[in-house]
Parts: C-alpha cells; structure tokens; sequence
C-alpha cells in the first residue's frame, strides 16, 4: 500500500489518520515518509557522488593518454634534432669537462 494514495474524499494516509486522531498511526506514517525523504536523499548524493569520482577518473585517464601520445610525438619530430644535441654534448665534456671542473 501506497501512503500518498488518495481516497475517494481525496484524503491520504496521514489525512485519515488525523481525523480519526490516531496518534500511532500518524507518528508512524510521519517517521516512514521522513525515513523514505532521508534515504531517497543520501542514496541520490551517493550516486553523484560515484558518478563525479567516475568521471574524475575516466578525465585522468584521457589526460595521461594524451600525455603519453604528445611525448611519442614530440620525440618523433624531434628525433634528429635531439640525437644531435646529445652527440654534440657528448663530444665536448671530454674536451672541455676538465676546464669546467676546475673553474
């Protein structure tokens, strides 16, 4: 049984309760629409908040995707460039390595 239902008179549970000045019925019917309220809210900030981390996480897996995929192409292009540079520091530590040390 639903207890926002209306009857014929367009009464609900909780009406017919107060008319009939049942005060157990009507503390229950209160505290099970309040538990039902409490529940609906914390159940559907749970879900947001499952479905923001989610979210958080599918965005730092895209970042990092597309980190890896610029490094690959930066050192693609830069290839050439960059094995030159490191031929050309590694053939002047031995000559000049020793003068650097000592100033």
């Amino acid at each position: 049984m639903d207890l926002n239902l209306m009857d014929g008179e367009h009464r609900s549970a909780l009406d017919v309760a107060k008319a009939s000045k049942a005060t157990d019925a009507m503390q229950w019917i209160v505290e099970y629409n309040a538990k039902r309220t409490i529940l609906s809210f914390l159940k559907r900030n749970h879900y947001r908040a499952m479905k923001i981390r989610r979210r958080q996480k599918l965005d730092r897996a895209a970042a990092l995707i597309q980190k890896i995929i610029r490094a690959y192409a930066t050192r693609k292009i830069y290839n050439g460039v960059l094995l030159r540079r490191l031929e050309d520091s590694q053939r002047f530590l031995p000559i000049w390595g020793k003068f650097l040390d000592s100033y």
